[in-house]
């Protein structure tokens, strides 16, 4: 009779002995380490970057970041009041400020300008600019009407350079933003790195890669909604003005809202904005009202082309000097 050999019952995987398992245990802290290490540098590196090194090679975030220092030093004299100029592309591409600081010399007149910003951007904008230290007398915003519509604010650009971190929670409100939407805001005012994110892309593409894709996106470019009737742009219009003439009034400041020239006078619309900065107690400045801006005064249907810049230039020195004549200097001090 053949031997029968007993077969061994299949177990469990044996257990690695103590000193297995302690040695593994170390070596998985030990590379967690390292790698959290790792992370560290590379984001401090990138915060680093953002913060000093991205200035230099952009020339927009390198201006931006002039002009908000400079805004933020602005102090007038009585002999000498300063003006601060913000606004965004329609005032960086529609006046020529070397030659508006000229013609205005009595003044000190400085700029701030921040593409593709609208009302929310520049009314949180100028809260921050003033409680950083900016003390100019008089505030003069270059704004469409489209774009004191706006429910909107620039981005994650916005949030890093125009708004204060206190007001984060406000601005959220404001725009009806989610939780996540609020803790990217507050990454983007806290990070330089999550704040220029969006412009360095930009820089990228437009600038080193393609550099002509500006240019393409116009003809490619959404399809502009038309406005709104007149009565709802002076009812939406009204409390806006009114709040952002009480944060300079509250600072010392006198607030002119500058309506820019449009080739559609239904986009301008010039009457609209004065019936809503007479509602608000707010000055309205529409230095091209009653003047021709035909459609070859404009580089793309939106910003001035060299000789419309001059002339609404021209135009516009000649109204903030009537406006703030030395009858009406007095009142700002």
């Amino acid at each position: 009779m053949a031997a029968v050999i007993p077969i061994r019952p299949r177990s469990v995987a044996e257990k690695p002995s103590p000193q297995i398992a302690q040695s593994a245990s170390r070596s998985i802290r030990v590379y967690t380490i390292w790698l959290l290490m790792l992370l560290a540098v590379l984001s401090a590196g990138a915060e680093l970057a953002a913060r000093f090194a991205f200035p230099k090679i952009s020339r927009i975030r390198r201006r931006i970041e002039s002009e908000r220092l400079a805004a933020v030093q602005l102090k007038g004299e009585p002999q000498r009041p300063a003006i601060l100029v913000v606004g965004n592309s329609l005032v960086e591409r529609g006046v020529d400020f070397p030659s508006l600081q000229e013609q205005m010399s009595g003044y000190k007149v400085a700029r701030f300008v921040v593409s593709d910003t609208s009302y929310y951007d520049w009314y949180y904008g100028l809260r921050r600019l003033f409680a950083e230290g900016a003390r100019p007398q008089v505030v003069v915003a270059g704004l469409s009407a489209r774009q004191l519509l706006a429910n909107r604010i620039e981005g994650s650009l916005s949030a890093n350079v125009l708004i204060r971190g206190s007001d984060i929670g406000q601005v959220a409100r404001d725009l009806h933003k989610n939780n996540t939407e609020l803790s990217n805001l507050y990454f983007d005012h806290l990070s330089a790195y999550y704040g220029a994110g969006t412009q360095f892309r930009k820089w990228l593409l437009a600038t080193e890669l393609m550099p002509d894709l500006q240019a393409l996106s116009v003809p490619f470019g959404h399809a502009i909604q038309p406005l709104p009737p007149a009565s709802e742009i002076v009812a939406v219009i009204t409390p806006r003005l009114r709040a952002i003439s009480e944060v300079c009034r509250e600072n010392g400041a006198r607030f002119v809202l500058v309506v820019p020239p449009a080739p559609d006078p239904s986009e301008a619309q010039f009457a609209s904005l004065e019936q809503a900065g007479l509602q608000a107690g707010a000055e309205v400045l529409a230095p091209a009202d009653n003047e021709a801006f035909p459609a070859d005064l404009f580089a793309d249907g939106l910003h001035l082309n060299s000789i419309g810049e001059g002339k609404f230039t021209r135009l516009l020195a000649s109204s903030l000097k009537q406006r703030l004549s030395d009858g009406m200097r007095a009142r700002l001090f």
